[in-house]
């Protein structure tokens, strides 16, 4: 179901009216973020089997567009074709990545931080890596 279709169902739910569309979409949109803010997210906004490419460096990599959370249990990994074996990657504080990887050579990301607007991976990369992973995103606005 579209905005549109709700807000006419809404509408003719309440007596037919006409003249509530704009607080229809409000409360719509409202309802929206307070979903997809709370503690437990539905089912339909999970992104499985996500791919997130690791440039060659150290540059931190932005979330993708919609990105809420990411799913603990379902953790950054990679097969790697040197032992033939999936690699997961350690989640780490920023603070804790610094100390551990200050002195670190380039080479396979070992961990990985949250930050404002993406992620941190140590060390740095010598080659680019992708990496599978599940989120939850964030649905389709309402606003149009």
């Amino acid at each position: 179901m579209t905005r549109d279709e709700a807000v006419s169902a809404i509408q003719f739910d309440l007596g037919n009216r006409s003249d509530l569309a704009d607080r229809i979409i409000s409360k719509l949109q409202e309802a929206q973020r307070m979903l997809e803010m709370g503690r437990s997210l539905p089912f339909f906004l999970k992104q499985e089997d996500a791919t997130l490419t690791l440039p060659v460096g150290s540059a931190d990599v932005a979330f993708p567009s919609g990105f809420l959370r990411e799913i603990e249990d379902e953790a950054f990994h990679y097969f790697d074709t040197d032992s033939l074996e999936t690699t997961f990657i350690e989640k780490v504080t920023f603070r804790r990545g610094q100390r551990r990887f200050a002195d670190t050579d380039a080479g396979q990301p070992l961990a990985y931080a949250i930050r404002e607007g993406g992620w941190k991976f140590w060390p740095e990369r010598d080659i680019a890596y992708d990496l599978t992973y599940s989120f939850m995103k964030g649905g389709t606005s309402l606003a149009t």
